[in-house]
């Protein structure tokens, strides 16, 4: 009996060593990082391709602080385009990746009244989509920060706080030559912070926000 018991704890120590190495935290290459990026004011989204490999939009500090997007091919990181492709400084990067795993951005431009500016990589180059789309708010706080999703057509769809409609949540969809706004412009009560959007099965945008009208509780609609 008492060997039975040494047994299964033996057997206990060693599975529950394999499984702490097994969920070790591991680099993908260069353990001391890609590219330094500034911090200020700054969030590093990423997404996985279809293949299961990640893509990053960061603020590169190398590249006085405009966007960069760099993807992981199974063995190293590779950048998509040029690094610092955005005329300015960014803030408030939000990713996404269409069908083809060809990523847009979403951000905040320095040189556009921190605007928020959409921009997607078509195989061979970043272009603008469209026109950039008012900001809740003058200041680059993270509570104004766009958020970015693609339908089903390859379209970028973008929630953020309005500033013709009292910083209220608006959400903008690409149609392929313009801006449209789904439902209403400013449908949040109050002024919408940290604005986070997703899309259900059917490809209708859900969105979740904190309303200022109701003491900053998170409403989803």
């Amino acid at each position: 009996m008492n060997l039975a018991r040494l047994l299964s704890a033996a057997l206990l120590v060693l599975t529950g060593h394999h499984l702490t190495k097994a969920q070790q935290w591991l680099p993908l290459g260069p353990p001391d990082g890609y590219h330094p990026f500034s911090w200020d004011n700054s969030i590093t989204p990423v997404i996985l391709t279809s293949d299961g490999e990640p893509c990053v939009a960061f603020q590169d500090k190398s590249n006085g602080s405009k966007c960069t997007v760099i993807k992981w091919n199974g063995s190293t990181w590779t950048t998509v385009g040029i690094p610092g492709f955005t005329s300015n400084s960014v803030v408030g990067l939000s990713l996404a990746l269409d069908a083809s795993n060809n990523p847009l951005v979403a951000y905040r431009a320095g040189d556009n009244g921190f605007k928020v500016t959409t921009q997607r990589w078509n195989g061979s180059a970043w272009t603008v989509v469209g026109s950039a789309l008012d900001i809740s708010a003058t200041s680059i706080s993270g509570a104004a920060y766009p958020s970015l999703v693609v339908d089903g057509n390859g379209h970028p769809i973008v929630a953020y706080g309005d500033q013709g409609n009292g910083g209220k949540c608006t959400v903008m969809r690409w149609t392929g030559s313009a801006w449209a706004v789904l439902g209403s412009a400013g449908m949040s009560a109050g002024v919408a912070n940290s604005v986070s959007l997703a899309l259900d099965p059917l490809g209708n945008a859900v969105v979740a926000y904190g309303d200022a009208a109701n003491g900053n509780r998170i409403t989803v609609r």
